[in-house]
């Protein structure tokens, strides 16, 4: 029961942090960890996205590095994305657009550099998935009782930009058991 309830707590402060959106008309039910059905992950880093976690259950190295440099508590993205505002902010909604999304990337290179090059990311890993919505739904299921989820996710995204956009989504729409 106590594993059960840190799990949705977890949930509960990862969906207020990272943006959860519905309507009045729309209930979102979000299945426990243990409902979901999750594909396996590619053993190697031959994927396009590396996992944040080892196939030993703990956090690879360059999570742990992210962590440690505060990358995750928004460094890389929110620098990264005032950066890029400025370097378009000439153009009106364009500029805005185009802004966030070479912030996005100059976030992701600001944190892929403190954690010493891709090359750290890559050796650090043993576990890779070709689709964020997989990636995002194997780390809910096998992963939320883990003590740094949150701060995992949160590194993971500065990496990988684009996995705020679907991470909710997925675990919502997860196949279930």
């Amino acid at each position: 029961m106590k594993k059960i309830l840190l799990t949705m707590s977890m949930l509960w402060v990862l969906l207020s942090v990272i943006g959860c959106k519905s309507t009045d008309t729309q209930k979102i039910l979000i299945p426990f960890p243990s409902e979901v059905l999750a594909q396996e992950p590619i053993e190697g880093t031959e994927g396009k996205y590396v996992l944040p976690y080892t196939s030993d259950g703990v956090l690879t190295e360059w999570v742990e590095l992210a962590i440690d440099a505060g990358i995750g508590k928004d460094l890389g993205g929110l620098v990264g994305s005032l950066v890029g505002r400025q370097l378009v902010s000439g153009i009106p909604f364009i500029g805005s657009t185009i802004g966030n999304n070479v912030g996005e990337n100059i976030g992701k290179t600001m944190a892929i550099d403190a954690i010493g090059g891709i090359d750290v990311l890559k050796e650090s890993s043993d576990l890779s998935f070709d689709s964020l919505e997989a990636m995002s739904i194997y780390l809910y299921k096998h992963h939320t009782d883990h003590p740094y989820y949150l701060p995992a996710i949160k590194a993971t995204m500065v990496f990988y930009p684009e996995l705020k956009e679907v991470y909710n989504q997925a675990i919502i729409s997860a196949p279930r058991w």
